[in-house]
């Protein structure tokens, strides 16, 4: 039994190693594109962007759209 313990520790350990390989993408973001976004973001059309506001909801759905 004593034995047994490490060869099924082993196991579990190599059993869980993950071999799932993922392929990241390059975005390139120009300065343009950033003023642009934290200008609507920043702007007095938001309201402020207070929990609950339309402003807020502005908010995400222009970053959801983005």
């Amino acid at each position: 039994m004593k034995k047994l313990f490490p060869l099924v520790v082993l196991l579990l350990i190599l059993g869980c190693k993950s071999s799932v390989k993922t392929e990241s993408k390059s975005i390139t973001i120009s300065s343009a594109e950033v003023k642009e976004v934290v200008m609507y973001l920043a702007s007095d059309k938001n309201q402020g962007r207070n929990t609950g506001s339309d402003g807020i909801n502005a908010s995400a759905t222009y970053i959801e759209i983005s």
